[in-house]
């Protein structure tokens, strides 16, 4: 193929004219850097010269192609062609002419390993280890491929001191001609980046969640380095080049050289796949330092006031470059070679191949796998793998290129090589849709009349009003018209199926079909003369979500963050069902099991293995403090004195107790398997996910203070501290029993200490509250608490107002360790009536509510104070970090493999985190936020490790690192660390009673799913909120659309609000989307607390980073990710 260009191209450059030959710039090719640097400022200020100068670099590669496929393969290779031009000879396609008999050359051992390879080694014993990404962030997982070459914008170095970026590939789209209002939902993915370190700038935590896959014992992994070969992909568009450096924009991306000579910034969440070291690091670090001093030149000419546009910056024009495209071809040539082995093999049918190889042995209906990797899918193909990268990367490129079968594991699948197989259900539901489809048949034209109609009633019918507590629905007519038939279901399920991965590497292939669906509804509307239905132009996600509302297959108000695939809600009570029939069955189920034996999957510890060793404490006042409606109350606090230090300063014994459901819980336990597979609790304002049954921790009063004072078994964690320092003297760890426990709520103790919460910020509502609602909530009962009794008790207020003074001094010693923190305004949201599940399911009748639930989204106020202003917030954070310090000491002390939690510095200029860190609150360590902004400070991701190390924006830099153990009840990786603790806890003749300490491989294990799990739900509660706070708005923002009619009070100053007083704070650079044309720059609304999507004509329209622009609502787009849309107000 590029033999013919470059022919052509040479005809092309012949004919620019005789004052521009070939042999003019052959010197830009030279190795000699004086000849490339004298031309450099000429090239790039003449156009001309610098098409002619691409053409000729196409016509030597295409040159060089051609003198190799003439060349036997007997014949000696030149080692350079054209001394001096620099290039390297690509290597020659060599496709198979015939099938290759894989079946007898292939050997077992050479399977033993398959599946795990992503990135690859070409080491001479053909070991092939898996490698890790670069710690990867959430912030960049949405951001659309942006090439990064085509110029520098003089504003965006202003605002972000980087090279602006301009161009986008299309991602796969079936919809019509784009809106300037209702952006492409591709657009708006790429503006979904949160605020750097905003969330983790969130007091006690972290500052992300881990999501880096840990080095595995018998492969070790490494971060992306320079020279490394990387492999996109995003909705389907792929690109592939050199990993070059971090993005200048921002941590969350980085830059790579693309084959076509361009420097494109890719997130790290859309590699696929990687390759070491295909070309010398200091090439790549060359080409760093090239654009690095291009961004620098650009700032600088921002500054003196030049022209808006600086010079443009190609790649393909600096040296450096020539060899790494060379290499970037060759390796590409072997992955084209390979596909050609594959589709000789039968890789085309690899899905029904696959299929047939877990088929029951003497069973015609196949065991369907719910995944495969590339290594099991050669397997299954009979080709052998073993030291082949190109082969592995061309059957990752084979099987993205088939969404229909496959989907791409969206989270790793550069570290597992994982795809989810369709069940052959949905793959024949997709058969059976898109062929109705095609031939518009009866069962497809019969839904449409079915939908048009039923819609058009539910119009009419929804301002029915009825007083209930509950939410009631409505009564439909008795008609065949209201009852889905077996045909109308399998389209609904088609629609639910396209909605059920938002973030694909992939293209989606339903999208291709189902908006023909949508159109042919609203047709068949204007067909029947139904009336104020017009025909939808453009049918994106949001709309098919807004079209099910319509008919009734989910309410209006449908929660969709809960239907996403990866997230695994939808299968969260299914798995509970399982588990619970199991444990109903067995005979011996939730019973001790004999002393004798090992207890069953089903049974519980015959007794408690530690009762020997368990510490009682007595008549110790233990304090749990938490919101009113907490239901898993899984720490508590006690407080002593200590004995004195050697200058007689006091010390207190603080020890943090937390519930003990390993007492009756081993690790082969069903409940134990089912918390490992939930990983974690999830909170939504409408709904619980408990990693834990009710009936478990309920039943068994694992939740402190359940059990009276009968006593109650935890783990305690002690700490003896300075009181006129807050150091930490001692720890220890204890297995325990505590008596007297009080349930206080946060409410309760502020009050006690005299702290008086600010005005909250205002809040709004959908709908006001019914009569009958005022009732049921006044009536709803809550946990049982201690608060009544707690002003008169002068002792518990005087040891909590210890605790309290002693959390400051630990806060303090972290703030002046290296403790960061920052906060933006954020809004809550709460939904009455609660509990409402998600509608998974479609029902056999069409679904209409007589009334929504009602939303209230407490806005953000100027008073909003900080955790650390709240005494009881303080008291309980500072104590849960210190135990959970001192749980990792003693993992360190002894050497017990546990999950540990690190996290190191920002990645800024030194100037400007010296800076930053100046302008802290030395008491909170809070430092300004629009401040951290603007200077760059942008967090790495935190990891989970099997080694401690620093975690640095929580102030941990010691030895012993930071160890979560404090929620067992609730997070699976705290429940497995009390495994490992407590196995250290025993004496040696008794070990062998209790769970055996695990193993550093299968510590690497449970890290591995610790990690995939944070990854897939990361900031799942925080979608849900963003999506019900922009539901509520939405419905204001429409009356702001409407053209008259009369507002209450309260809306009229929301209807304000939207009008005139929105501003937007940018956090990110504006990217020029090509989907739609536009620019989009990632914004805060301080006035609402949420984040939303600028819509800019021209990039220096935006705002710099940190900085505000007032901005008025132009579209709400509600979904998994749900989104506000605005432009400039002018």
């Amino acid at each position: 193929m590029l033999v013919g260009s470059s022919k052509a191209a040479a005809r092309l450059a012949s004919a620019a004219g005789p004052a521009r030959s070939l042999s003019q710039p052959a010197a830009t090719f030279s190795s000699s850097a004086s000849s490339t640097s004298n031309d450099s400022t000429s090239l790039r200020q003449d156009p001309h010269r610098r098409l002619v100068n691409r053409i000729v670099q196409l016509a030597v590669r295409g040159s060089q192609e051609e003198r190799l496929e003439s060349t036997t393969d007997d014949a000696p290779r030149p080692s350079r062609f054209a001394p001096g031009d620099g290039f390297k000879p690509t290597p020659r396609r060599a496709t198979p002419s015939r099938q290759e008999n894989w079946a007898t050359s292939s050997t077992g051992a050479g399977h033993k390993r398959r599946g795990r390879l992503v990135e690859y080694s070409g080491e001479p014993s053909g070991r092939i280890p898996a490698r890790s990404a670069a710690p990867a962030s959430s912030n960049g997982r949405r951001g659309a491929t942006r090439p990064l070459s085509t110029h520098v914008h003089a504003s965006y170095a202003l605002a972000v001191h980087a090279v602006g970026v301009h161009q986008n590939l299309r991602p796969f789209s079936s919809t019509s001609a784009s809106s300037r209002i209702r952006l492409d939902e591709s657009s708006l993915a790429a503006a979904d980046d949160s605020i750097g370190g905003a969330d983790g700038g969130g007091l006690f935590e972290d500052a992300e969640v881990g999501q880096v896959v840990p080095p595995r014992k018998e492969a070790k992994q490494r971060d992306l380095r320079p020279g490394d070969w990387v492999d996109t992909s995003r909705s389907g568009q792929q690109v592939c080049g050199i990993f070059i450096c971090r993005s200048f924009a921002t941590v969350r991306r980085i830059t790579i050289l693309a084959g076509s000579g361009e420097l494109v910034d890719v997130s790290l969440d859309d590699i696929i796949a990687s390759v070491p070291s295909i070309v010398p690091a200091k090439d790549a670090k060359r080409l760093e330092e090239q654009l690095a001093e291009v961004i620098a030149a650009s700032k600088a000419a921002v500054v003196e006031g030049s022209a808006a546009v600086a010079s443009e910056v190609t790649a393909s024009e600096w040296p450096e470059t020539l060899e790494l495209l060379q290499a970037l071809r060759a390796l590409e040539i072997d992955i084209e070679r390979e596909m050609q082995v594959l589709a000789a093999n039968g890789v085309h049918d690899v899905y029904r191949v696959v299929l047939a190889a877990h088929s029951r042995d003497g069973d015609t209906a196949p065991s369907v796998p719910n995944s495969v990797t590339v290594g099991t899918a050669l397997a299954a193909l009979r080709v052998p793998s073993r030291a082949n990268r190109a082969r592995h990367l061309a059957l990752t490129r084979f099987l993205l290129s088939q969404p229909q079968h496959f989907i791409a594991d969206p989270l790793a699948l550069r570290h597992t090589g994982r795809f989810d197989l369709r069940p052959p259900d949905e793959v024949e539901r997709f058969e059976t849709v898109r062929h109705w489809v095609r031939e518009q048949s009866t069962e497809l034209l019969n839904w449409a009349e079915k939908c048009a109609r039923v819609r058009q009633w539910a119009r009419k019918h929804k301002a029915d009003e009825q007083d209930s507590a509950t939410l009631p629905l409505l009564e439909l007519p008795r008609d065949d018209t209201f009852t889905w038939t077996e045909s109308d279901r399998t389209i609904f399920d088609f629609l639910r199926d396209t909605l059920a991965r938002e973030r694909l590497l992939q293209a989606q292939p339903h999208l291709a079909i189902a908006p023909a669906l949508v159109k042919l509804v609203d047709a068949t509307s204007i067909r029947l003369g139904l009336p104020a239905w017009e025909e939808t132009r453009e049918v994106q996600r949001s709309r098919l979500r807004e079209f099910l509302a319509e008919v009734g297959v989910v309410p209006e108000w449908e929660d969709w963050v809960a239907h996403e695939t990866t997230k695994g809600l939808r299968s969260w009570d299914e798995l509970g069902a399982v588990v619970a029939d199991k444990l109903a069955k067995a005979p011996e189920a939730g019973s001790p099991s004999s002393s004798s034996r090992s207890p069953s999957r089903s049974e519980f510890y015959a007794s408690d293995p530690h009762d020997s060793v368990r510490r009682d404490f007595g008549k110790a006042t233990v304090f749990t403090i938490d919101d009113p409606s907490a239901s898993e109350l899984d720490d508590g606090i006690s407080i002593a004195s200590g004995p004195a230090q050697s200058d007689g300063s006091p010390t207190w014994w603080v020890h943090v107790h937390i519930a003990d459901p390993t007492a009756l819980l081993h690790p082969g336990h069903l409940l134990a398997n089912l918390a490992r597979l939930r990983d974690h609790t999830v909170y939504f304002p409408e709904y619980n996910w408990p990693m834990l049954p009710d009936s478990f921790t309920g039943g068994q009063k694992l939740s402190l203070g359940a059990n009276g004072n009968e006593g109650q078994r935890v783990l305690s964690l002690g700490m003896r501290i300075a009181e006129t320092t807050g150091k930490v003297l001692e720890t220890e760890v204890q297995a325990g029993i505590v008596r007297d426990v009080r349930r206080l709520t946060y409410g309760a103790v502020e009050s006690v200490l005299g702290y008086t919460a600010q005005r909250e910020g205002r809040t709004i509502s959908n709908r006001e509250a019914t009569p009958a609602e005022v009732e049921a909530e006044l009536a709803r009962s809550r946990r049982p608490t201690d608060d009544a009794n707690l002003p008169a008790d002068t002792v518990a207020i005087q040891q909590l107002s210890t605790l309290h003074g002693l959390a400051k001094k630990l806060m303090r010693r972290r703030v002046e360790s290296s403790a960061l923190f920052w906060q933006f305004p954020s809004s809550s949201v709460s939904v009455s009536p609660k509990p409402i599940r998600p509608h998974f399911e479609t029902r056999p009748e069409p679904m209409f509510y007589a009334r929504s639930p009602r939303v209230s989204v407490r806005l953000p106020s100027p008073t909003d104070h900080s955790y650390v202003d709240s005494p009881a917030n303080l008291l309980v954070s500072e104590m849960m970090v210190a135990a959970n310090r001192a749980a990792a000491r003693f993992a360190v002390e002894r050497g017990i493999a546990v999950p540990f939690r690190q996290q190191g510095a920002p990645t800024a200029d030194p100037k400007d985190l010296e800076a930053i860190m100046a302008l802290r609150d030395p008491a909170s360590g809070i430092a300004p936020a629009v401040d951290v902004l603007k200077r760059r400070i942008e967090f790495l991701p935190g990891e989970t490790t099997p080694t401690p190390g620093p975690h640095w924006p929580m102030g941990i830099n010691d030895e012993f690192g930071y160890l979560r153990v404090t929620s067992p009840l609730r997070r699976y990786s705290d429940l497995f660390s009390h495994y490992q603790l407590k196995g250290a806890l025993l004496p040696t003749s008794v070990k062998g009673s209790f769970a055996p300490r695990a193993g550093l491989p299968a510590v690497l294990t449970q890290i591995e799913g610790f990690n995939a799990a944070a990854k897939a739900r990361h900031r799942l509660d925080g979608a849900s909120q963003s999506f019900w706070s922009l539901w509520v708005l939405k419905q204001k923002f429409d009356l702001l659309q409407r053209p008259s009619g009369s507002l209450a009070d309260e809306d009229q100053i929301t209807v304000d609000l939207l009008a005139n007083g929105l501003t937007g704070l940018a956090y990110r650079i504006p990217t020029h989307h090509s989907a739609d044309n536009v620019y989009v720059q990632a914004v805060l609304i301080p006035q609402l607390g949420v984040r939303g999507s600028l819509r800019l004509d021209k990039a220096d329209q935006g705002a710099a980073i940190g900085e505000e622009l007032p901005v008025k609502i132009e579209d709400i787009s509600l979904g998994p990710r749900s989104r506000i849309v605005v432009g400039l107000r002018r």
